[in-house]
Order: C-alpha cells, then structure tokens, then sequence
C-alpha cells in the first residue's frame, strides 16, 4: 500500500499500575482490562476516532480533528470517575491519556511519525486520572475554545531533543476549579514531573535506541550466548556520549513479548530499536541484526554474517559501527581499544563464562549461585588469563561466603588485567575489592579501590558506570561517617543521570541523599530530597521503592514535627508496605503513629502504637530499632510518672547484651542514672563518667543529645549538684536549637520546638 502523509490528532492511553495489577493477580488484572475496553472504545467510536491497535494496556487511537479527540478524553475520564466511585479500592481503574496533533505516516493499518511518538511520551507525564495534551494541539484549537485547561509548563520527554510545552485539560468548570496553579505544580512534583525553566535549559541533541534481547534461534543450551551478547552490546553502547540505551533490566522485560517492535520502543521511549538473532552451529554463529527506525517504520541497517563466538568483541564492535554510522557517529577510541583484544581465545572457556553468568544473574535458589560459581571456575581453568571471568567467580564466591577465595580470584584477576592493559577488566576487579572489602567491613580497604575504579571509569568516560559507582562510593562514605563528601559525590552522580535521563538510578541518588542529610540533621534538605525520589519511583510504578522512601521521608516529618504530612505519608505507605509483607517498615509506621499521638498529648494511643512498632520489630528481627524503641517507651513511661519500668529496663538490658560489642545507648545510660537518682539505695553509677563521654567533640550532634543531657540534669538535680544541673539544662536546650538550625521553614522549626519532648526541656527542672 502507498504511504500517506496526514495531519492527524492523535491519542495514547495508558492504565496506572497495570504491571503491578498483572504481578498481583492475573485473572483479576485482565478482567479490569476487559472492563477498560468496554467503556472505552464505544466513546472513541462515538466521537468518530478509530482505534489504530492496542498495546497490551494502551489503546493508541487517531481523530478528524483536535476538538473529538479533546471530547473523548474527557468523556472517558468523567466515566471511569463515576465508575470508580461505585467500585472496592481494588476494582479501580485509572488511566493516564496523551494528546497531540501533527502530522503522521500511515502504512498499511499502523500509523509512525515523530508525531506518534511524541503522543506516547505526553501520555507518560499526564496525571493519575487526567489529561495532558501539547501546546500544538491547544493552538489549533484556540479560536472559539471551550475546553478548561491550565498549562503545565515545559516538559523533558525523555529521549526527546526539546521540552515542550504541556497543558492539562479539565473534565469541566467544576473540575478546573478544584485545582490552583500552585496544586497542580505541586502534583507534577509529587509525581516526579520536573517543570523546566527554558531560560537557563540548554538543549543537548542525543540519539535513543534499544538493544532488544538478542533472539536465540537454536538450542536451550545457547541462550547464556544471547544473554551474553545482549548484556555486552548494552554496556558498549553506555559508552557513546549522547547515545541513549535503556538500561538491561528494562530491556529484560520485553523478552518473550507479543508486541511489536515499534510498540516496544514508544514502552521504551526510545526513537530506534536494534534487534537481532543468531544461531549457533558446531563453533559458528550465524547472525543477523537490523536497525528500526520507529519514527517512520523505516529499517535503517541490515545484515546477516557468520563468525566465530570466540570473536566476540568483533562482533560488538562490527555492530556498534554499523548502527553508529547511521547518526553519523564513531565507537570512542577507549572503547575501540578495550575491544581490540579477545575477551579469550578459548571459545569453551567463553562458553562456560556465558553459562556461569547467566545461571549466577538468574537466580532461583543458592543451587543456582552454586552451578554458577562452578561454570565460571571452568572457564578459568580454560584460560586462566580470563579477566572477566576472574571478576565474575570472585564475585559468587563473595555471594556464597567464600571471601578468601573471592578475594584470590580479584588478586589473579587484577595481575591479569594489568599485564594486557584491560582497562575495563581492572575496573570491574577494583569494584569487585570495594564490594567484597564492604561485605567483610573493611571500609578504608573499600574505599580504596572504589576510588582507583572511579578514577578508570572518568577516563574510560562512561557516564552511565561512572554514576553507578558514585552512588556505591557514597554509600561507603557515609559507612566512614564522611556526609559531606558523600552528598557530593551524589550530587556528581545525580547530574550525570539527569543528562543521561535514567529515572531509576536518579532516584536511586536522590534516595541515598536524603538518608545522608538525615545522618547530619539537615532535616528540610533530607525531606526534599526523599520527596524527590519518591516522585521518581511513583512515575516509574516503583511501588517498594516508594514505600521506603516515604519511610525515610516520614522520619524527617517525625524529627521535626510536621504531624499533618507525618500522617499523610503513614497513610500513603501502609497499604503499600502490607501488600508488600515487610513488617520492618510496618513497625516504623507504627512507630511514627506512637509519635503522632504522642504530640497529641494522647498517651494511651502512643503506647498502644508503640507496643506495636516494637512487636513488629521482633518478628523483623531487627534487634537494634526493637531496643531503641523499648528505650522511647521508658522515656514516655516515666514522664506519666508509671510504676510499670523494671520489666522494660531488664528487657532492654538483655537486648543490649544480644548486640554486645556492637551497640551503646548513651540515652538508656542517662535514664537508668535518673531512676536511680530517685531511689532511697546509694547511687553506685556516676553521671560525671556519662557527661564525660557526651562532651567529647563531634561534628554531628546526635538526635538523642538533647535528652541525655536533659536526663543528666535532672540526675545532678536529685543527687544535689545544682551547678552541674544547671549547666546540663543548657546544654539540651542549646543542641534543640542547633538541631533546629537544619529546618529552614519557620513555621515547621516552630513544630520542632513544640515537640513533646523538647517543650519538657524547655520547662524548668523539677
């Protein structure tokens, strides 16, 4: 059939949360899908679209004109609305929907264009239950315009060269205002939708394509090969600056996928898709690739040849040209360097590597890590001179405890890759010492290597590694107590991400930021940070992962008595943290409760929340917050003057033991010194050896301090050392306001002060 060129207005749809629906309960997920389509397309048939094809849980449809397409989306929303309101929680159904107009390419019954794709990125970014639609398709219609709308702002699609301006578009009057300008921005954010200031944006043109899983033609027993090669061609291509790959994982999801391959590149939000397929006969592969230009169904590239599977890297490296000279681009010559030389001459010793790596990445049970480990030591015995496989068997022997041999197989490896100058091999070795070194607590030894593995990825210019091993080296650094350089080396690591648009390791980064400004008491930063990431992980359908940093995000909230956003994210994250099962983060819900109540001067709630949080604990077996949070509920205990603390000193006592040689409690120290200051017995224990301890200098001020100093005082207080107590009252009341000193909100360091516990300190002592 001929190809046609038409301008057209055109509509993505998309359910919320459709692959955690499918993950949960399958038979249900398709029954809601079915329910979806229902309602959906006799609205489209109504307003005369025409559904071009249905992706999984998408619809992609095309209209006559902007003000049908306009129509539609709101008919649709309105009714789902309507719908949800009669339905259980669980039999919701939410979409997102795109809109655009512009001109596309029609081949047989599909449609392809610039146009097409850019629809499908706005209907990534529209919200939860809403419409966004670009500011082309606004435009055609403005004349005699009906529809209420408030604009967006400009918006990254990713792996498009040039934000663009978005609008939402309102089910009606009544809709539009029930939303400000202020809580619509505020729901992009919440949403991980960063609005761009096109004042200072600079534009970057990139090139996107996805390497889809590699197609194994002949034997089971091959698939390691196409594993192999799919995993390579993805990290040779993290190499190219200004050329975008998504990341293995993701390309992992659509292996056995029905959908088409353009299909896989709008999922992707990538502009090409590089596909290919191989079968192996005796020592040969037979290959064949193909490049797809999704904008305009177009095959860029295309080529079968033979080659031997020992010539791996020639193989890469005859791929990687072939697709970069169709963006008119070259292999850097680093990475041309790294491929010049055989990952090894012996093609059963790559083999056996292919099979060991994939058996130990595919887990199933410690069997599989076993076989692995076994696979990779045969590729060694092969070829000794393997650098790869070096890294790889020290690595699963790591996983299965064996750090001395781990730590031989990294040693061998390291000589190796030194004597042929294997830049990319002795970066892998260095970071398989951190890792192993981290495993064993070795900090310093960690620290060590990461650093030398850094220093070759910088030089290897890899983007992609070089954050990875940024957000490793500021996790160790925060094990060193070095915060502050930690939060640097995240702020590195968060601005190569945001150029290379990797969503999911840039949340990652701004997840582990908000941990680190949490350890230093940058109360106001940490909660930026963490609302960041959860934002991220909500527009990527990272429901875990968002649990968790609304944990982190809720502890700051708790800090500094922000009780109307505390409680939000309890509600936010309870539902997600019990489908999940992790009764850790349940217990810390509970323990964020405790406090919510315990603001509230409600003592019965906070205990009975307490009781809970430390219940949870134990069945999490987390030792460590179990004893703290015993140690809390003495503190709250004794304020309501309760008869009821032996048992509770004894039970934190025999915890304490349980973690001997790894844990003190400097506020446990201070209470016991308080209650036995009260008692008619002679004071054995001397608070001058605890005011000693405490007085030492720090460059972080423990968020315990300004009660064991309170404590202190009130302890000098009983035994009759007034000055001592005096002196110990100002040193709580001072190391409140240097805590405060990290929320920059006046009205939450009024929260602060107001805490139930600090306004006590600020009383006089009795």
């Amino acid at each position: 059939m001929p190809i046609e060129r038409k301008l057209k207005a055109i509509m993505f749809t998309d359910i919320v949360g459709y692959s955690a629906m499918t993950n949960k309960d399958q038979e249900h997920a398709l029954e809601l899908l079915s329910t979806h389509d229902s309602i959906i397309e006799p609205i489209i048939s109504q307003n005369d679209g025409k559904i071009i094809k249905k992706i999984g849980d998408s619809i992609f449809a095309e209209f006559l004109n902007p003000q049908d397409s306009i129509h539609t989306a709101q008919k649709i929303q309105s009714n789902l609305k309507k719908r949800n309101s009669v339905c259980s929680k669980q039999d919701h159904i939410q979409i997102r929907i795109g809109l655009h107009t512009g001109e596309v390419v029609r081949k047989d019954d599909d449609l392809f264009g610039h146009d097409v794709n850019l629809c499908s990125r706005i209907e990534s970014i529209s919200p939860r239950g809403g419409i966004a639609a670009s500011a082309e398709l606004i435009e055609f219609i403005k004349d005699g315009f009906e529809f209420p709308i408030r604009e967006m702002g400009y918006i990254k699609l990713k792996n498009i060269v040039n934000p663009h301006q978005i609008y939402k578009i309102y089910l009606d009057q009544n809709d539009y205002q029930t939303e400000s300008d202020k809580q619509l921005q505020q729901n992009l954010s919440d949403h991980g939708i960063e609005i761009l200031d096109m004042d200072t944006y600079t534009t970057r043109k990139t090139f996107s394509a996805a390497v889809l899983y590699v197609k194994n033609l002949g034997r089971d027993e091959d698939e390691s090969i196409a594993y192999g090669l799919t995993e390579n061609l993805i990290n040779d291509f993290s190499y190219i600056n200004n050329f975008r790959t998504p990341g293995f994982n993701e390309t992992l999801h659509y292996k056995n996928t029905e959908l088409g391959r353009d299909d896989i590149g709008r999922k992707l939000q990538v502009n090409n898709i590089l596909h290919g397929t191989f079968l192996k006969e005796k020592e040969t592969l037979k290959l064949s690739f193909e490049l797809l230009d999704i904008n305009q169904g177009q095959i860029l590239w295309s080529e079968t040849w033979t080659d031997q599977l020992s010539n791996n890297n020639n193989i890469r490296s005859h791929i990687l040209t072939s697709v970069l000279s169709q963006f008119g681009m070259e292999i850097p010559q680093q990475l041309q360097d790294s491929l010049l030389d055989k990952m090894t001459n012996n093609q059963d010793a790559l083999e056996a590597y292919y099979e060991g790596k994939y058996c130990s990445d595919f887990l199933t049970s410690k069997e599989d890590l076993a076989n692995g480990n076994s696979l990779l030591k045969k590729a060694l015995v092969l070829d000794s001179n393997f650098v790869e496989a070096h890294y790889l068997y020290g690595m699963s022997c790591q996983r299965l405890g064996n750090n001395d041999a781990a730590e031989t197989a990294l040693l061998e490896g390291q000589d190796m890759a030194e004597s042929k100058n294997n830049l990319q091999g002795l970066a892998f070795i260095y970071k398989g010492f951190s890792t192993l070194y981290s495993a064993w607590g070795k900090w310093d030894k960690a620290r060590f290597n990461i650093e030398k593995a850094l220093k070759i990825q910088v030089d290897l210019n890899n983007n992609t590694v070089e954050a990875m091993l940024r957000l490793d080296y500021a996790n160790l650094l925060n094990h060193l107590e070095e915060t502050d350089l930690s939060i640097e080396q995240n702020k590195q690591a968060s601005r190569l991400l945001i150029n290379l648009e990797d969503d999911r390791l840039l949340g990652i980064s701004y997840a582990v930021m908000a941990n680190s400004y949490l350890v230093i008491n940058q109360f106001t930063q940490s909660i930026t940070s963490g609302n960041k990431a959860i934002g991220i992980f909500r527009k990527l359908g990272m429901t875990n992962y968002e649990a968790r940093l609304l944990v982190i995000v809720g502890d700051g909230y708790c800090r500094t008595g922000d009780l109307e956003n505390l409680k939000i994210v309890v509600e936010s994250a309870l539902p997600i943290v019990q489908e999940f099962d992790d009764i850790f983060l349940e217990g810390k819900l509970n323990y964020f409760n405790a406090h919510y109540y315990l603001n509230q001067n409600d003592f019965s709630n906070a205990i009975s929340y307490i009781d809970e949080s430390i219940e949870l604990y134990n069945s999490a077996e987390q030792i460590r917050f179990e004893t703290q949070t015993l140690i809390e509920k003495l503190c709250i205990l004794m304020e309501n003057e309760s008869d009821n603390i032996d048992p509770i000193i004894t039970k934190i006592e025999r915890l304490i033991k349980k973690l001997k040689g790894t844990y003190e409690n400097d506020l446990f120290t201070a209470l016991k010194l308080y209650i036995n200051s009260n008692k008619d017995n002679e004071n054995s224990d001397n608070p001058n050896d605890l005011l000693k301890a405490i007085e030492k200098p720090r460059s972080i001020i423990p968020v315990t301090y300004p009660l064991i100093y309170w404590y202190l005082a009130r302890t000098y207080h009983a035994i009759g050392q007034p000055d001592k107590a005096s002196k110990c009252h100002e040193k709580a009341k001072n190391n409140i306001t240097t805590l405060a000193e990290g929320i920059t909100d006046m009205k939450n360091r009024e929260n602060f002060y107001n805490l139930y516990f600090h306004k006590r300190i600020g009383e006089k002592l009795s």
